[in-house]
């Protein structure tokens, strides 16, 4: 089961060198579009969806 971390928190490199070990994707509020999230969402979960 891919797992995947969205935050709104600044991580420091300490917090994220902890969850790389155990998450696929980090994202942090804003760095990225909706459109982005579900592909990734898509990319890890082996999926192919049509809009």
């Amino acid at each position: 089961v891919p797992i995947l971390i969205l935050t709104a928190k600044e991580l420091s490199k300490k917090e994220k060198g902890r969850l790389y070990g155990d998450v696929d994707r980090i994202f942090q509020k804003g760095d990225y579009t909706r459109t982005e999230l579900l592909e990734e969402i898509r990319q890890l979960t082996g999926e192919t969806v049509s809009n």
